[in-house]
């Protein structure tokens, strides 16, 4: 056999190769190679990779060619990922050099075209051009080099390149670049640094489609930053400088620039804005047509043109009727606008049967009753008020309904009722508005009934401040509130601490609490701030409770103090009437229950979330991480799958990697090795800033190989991972036990893992 292949006759070799059993039946590596190699000329490229991949655990020369031969076989075979492994072997070692210039050259290649799990591609091109600075692939490389930093997201690579002292410049795709680091800086919700990026690739004006894009993003940069007006300017730049309108309507141009408006106030300009998008419906998504027939709709309600409209809230309904809360609680009230009452009791009465779970029931329920009352049907408008009253318990409303209950009451000349209603309201709502206004009609009741006396007798019982002296308090209050509306707000400060000083339980004091929080909330006096929003809290229910519930969250979070935001957040969650205050207090909890570990809640609160609709990007991706860590810590691998699934396309790279992980890992349980490691190729030539994923992805690929017997690719894998990972020490742990096991396992039929002194000449 050996003499046939030192003639280079290998199929002849082979006969004699195959029959040979060995010394004391095992082979050496010698003998793999021999077989390989005869393998390898006569075309058998399978075999002969199980003959070369049986050389393992020795470095020299026979082992360089090996594995640089092995690598061609693998390319051969469509085996790429396991081609990049042999490559990258017998380029880390020097015995032949041409065989080691040629393996880096197509390891950095190859890890270019599928990714590398082992180090940065980048990293692998730059080493290539500094060990041969005058190779013939240097311009082939360099490019290789700019496109795999873009390709890996490490778009600060190729900017540093392109930015730096060297000979290589390309403006346009500097620009490019710079639009592509700043689009994945707002995706992940770091606006700030986005918009920064987005500026220098409006600046760098090489390429016109690419500063069109980059002024349309800064604006919805500066957007998401409360920066309308900005948003307003780079939004008519995007506009002049786009030469496709097709690129207009693509980024849904028209629906952003008419919701800048809206919520700047320019109602006129947001119809003009939204009007065009119209004339496009086709090239809109329709939940963006529907919701911007709901904003056209607010935008002739708050110009009080209320036929039109209703208008715009009929064509929102008709587009998503079981959606359609909002948009018909704002038509009824537009009906009570145009004198039409009886259509809006129609309305109000059809939004409560169809939406019972509608956070704008109590609204309607509230309206409903102000409906009758306008019909004069009294009797139905109290039994409607008691309703609120009795359902909604926590609802702002409740305070009013009881008064105006009290007001028909006493209307009807029921003045008994009326004043056990309104006097049950002043002991309820003592510190309320709607108190004074109570006790007002309780005078007239008084009056009326000739119980002057007693109701004097009452007050007094009651500890209520008489009438003049309620005056007094609404005349401090008065000047101190003439301070703030001027924005004299040091002054405001000081007179309605003074205020608070001389009635701290007059009907006044929470609308004076509540202006203190909210300037010394401005000045960043958390502390002085949250006293006087803990009072408003303490006072419920009052107008001002919920706000005060947002804003003493956001400072005990500021202050580190989250356990005791926990209860707030629960109570903002049952009672917000703002959607925006529900979804805010939804957000939280679900952080919070995932941090303490209360994986159902977590989960729940995960899903509840992801139902929102508009939500923002990274509270998104929290949602779905949340979700995902959740169902695996409760042993829900089926929805933990989903959730991960969704996370592969997240922009924030660490959840990505992540996933994609969590997908190879059950590709690797399902005994599917081959298509697991498909996936770990994926997860390297995506996400190679993502070092600890890297990490656990070579221990999975080498338990991928051994359980496909091969196992040169599983102790390569193995000791590359125990040498470049040594930052992760239980998974190099891991790495050393698996090492050892199949190193054993091979030793048992190769002869050379038990030689001292091995040859390192090739045959």
């Amino acid at each position: 056999g050996e003499s046939f292949f030192n003639t280079q006759q290998y199929a002849q070799a082979l006969k004699y190769l195959l029959n040979y059993k060995g010394k004391k039946g095992k082979w050496t590596h010698t003998d793999f190679y021999q077989l390989g190699y005869a393998y390898y000329e006569t075309g058998d490229f399978s075999r002969a990779i199980e003959e070369f991949s049986k050389i393992i655990g020795k470095k020299d020369k026979l082992a360089q060619n090996a594995y640089y031969y092995l690598a061609e076989c693998y390319l051969k075979k469509d085996r790429k990922t396991s081609a990049l492994n042999a490559y990258r072997s017998a380029a880390s070692m020097t015995f032949n050099p041409d065989i080691t210039q040629i393996s880096m050259l197509n390891y950095a290649k190859l890890g270019y075209e599928i990714g590398n799990p082992y180090e940065n591609v980048p990293n692998v091109i730059i080493r290539y051009l500094e060990s041969y600075p005058k190779s013939n692939n240097e311009e082939e490389l360099t490019q290789l080099l700019l496109s795999s930093y873009t390709n890996s997201g490490d778009y600060d690579g190729v900017i540093d390149i392109l930015t730096s002292q060297n000979d290589y410049k390309d403006d346009r795709l500097l620009q490019r670049v710079t639009f592509l680091k700043a689009s994945q800086l707002f995706s992940a919700g770091n606006y700030l640094e986005a918009k920064s990026l987005f500026q220098k690739a409006v600046k760098n004006d090489k390429v016109n489609n690419i500063s069109a894009q980059s002024l349309f993003w800064l604006a919805q940069t500066n957007y998401e930053l409360n920066r309308f007006e900005e948003a307003l300017k780079a939004y008519y730049e995007f506009e002049k400088k786009t030469l496709k309108r097709s690129m207009i309507h693509a980024l849904e141009f028209y629906y952003h620039q008419g919701y800048t408006h809206f919520k700047m106030g320019n109602y006129e300009l947001a119809l003009v804005a939204f009007k065009k998008m119209m004339d496009h419906q086709e090239q809109y998504p329709r939940s963006k047509i529907r919701d911007g027939y709901l904003r056209m709709g607010d935008s002739e309600f708050a110009l009080s043109q209320f036929w039109p409209a209703m208008e715009y809230y009929n064509s929102s309904i008709v587009m998503s009727p079981g959606q359609s809360d909002y948009a018909l609680f704002q038509k009824s009230i537009s009906y009570g606008f145009v004198d039409r009452n009886n259509q809006k009791i129609n309305s109000l009465q059809e939004l409560i049967q169809k939406y019972p779970q509608s956070p704008f029931v109590d609204d309607a329920f509230f309206e409903l009753s102000s409906a009758y009352a306008v019909a004069n049907s009294n009797d139905t408008a109290i039994n409607t008020y008691d309703k609120l009253i009795e359902r909604y318990p926590k609802s702002p409303y409740v305070p009013k309904a009881i008064l105006n209950k009290g007001l028909i009451l006493y209307n009807q000349e029921k003045l008994n009722l009326a004043e056990d209603v309104l006097k049950g309201l002043v002991m309820r709502f003592t510190k309320d508005a709607v108190a004074q206004q109570a006790l007002g009609t309780l005078k007239e009741i008084a009056v009326d009934m000739d119980e002057v006396p007693q109701f004097t007798q009452w007050l007094k019982r009651r500890n209520i401040d008489v009438f003049s002296e309620s005056e007094l308090e609404k005349t401090a209050f008065t000047a101190a509130e003439k301070q703030f509306l001027s924005n004299r707000k040091k002054q405001a400060k000081k007179s309605f601490t003074s205020f608070l000083t001389a009635y701290p339980e007059g009907v006044n004091a929470l609308n004076a609490h509540f202006v203190l929080a909210e300037i010394y909330f401005e000045e960043s006096d958390m502390i002085t701030a949250l006293e006087h929003y803990q009072k408003l809290i303490d006072e419920k229910p009052n107008e001002y409770f919920e706000q005060a519930l947002v804003r003493a969250t956001q400072i005990l979070v500021q202050q580190d103090q989250q356990a005791s935001a926990v209860p707030y957040w629960k109570e903002l969650e049952n009672v917000a009437v703002f959607p925006e205050n529900k979804r805010y207090a939804l957000f939280n909890l679900m952080r919070w229950h995932y941090r303490s570990k209360a994986y159902e809640s977590a989960q729940q609160k995960a899903e509840e979330v992801i139902e929102l609709e508009n939500l923002e990007v990274k509270v998104k991706w929290d949602a779905y991480e949340i979700l995902a860590q959740s169902a695996m810590e409760l042993g829900d691998t089926i929805k933990a799958e989903k959730a991960f699934m969704t996370l592969e396309s997240a922009p924030i790279d660490a959840l990505a990697a992540e996933a994609h992980y969590f997908r190879a890992q059950q590709n690797h349980n399902n005994k599917e090795y081959e298509q697991s490691n498909e996936v770990i190729a994926l997860l390297s030539q995506k996400f190679s800033s993502q070092p600890f994923w890297a990490a656990k992805s070579l221990l999975l690929m080498a338990k991928n190989f051994n359980a496909l017997n091969d196992a040169f690719q599983a102790t390569y894998i193995l000791e590359s991972l125990i040498t470049n990972y040594d930052q992760f020490p239980d998974i190099v742990t891991k790495g050393k036990s698996l090492l050892q096991q199949i190193n054993e396992e091979q030793a048992k039929q190769n002869a050379s893992l038990t030689q001292e002194n091995p040859s390192s000449e090739t045959p």
